[in-house]
């Protein structure tokens, strides 16, 4: 369903913690755009990441990602 997939740009502190939880929350398929390979590799292999919540209680909630891909694939390498 296209209607019920949005695409995030930038998995940072405030994307992974904030932004993305909230999407996925809503029922949302997050599909992640980030240019860092170590977190894209992470992504994918697991299919979201772990979120550790410390408020009253600690907890870890699990944040399912779609896909995870790099905005620069494709792009033309220049010497």
């Amino acid at each position: 369903m296209k209607e019920n997939m949005v695409v995030h740009f930038g998995a940072g502190a405030l994307g992974r913690g904030l932004v993305v939880p909230l999407l996925s929350e809503s029922g949302k398929q997050v599909v992640l755009a980030e240019t860092n390979e170590t977190l894209l590799t992470q992504f994918n292999q697991n299919n979201g990441y772990t979120l550790h919540i410390r408020d009253e209680e600690s907890r870890d909630v699990f944040i399912r990602i779609l896909d995870a891909c790099s905005p620069r694939e494709g792009e033309k390498q220049t010497s």
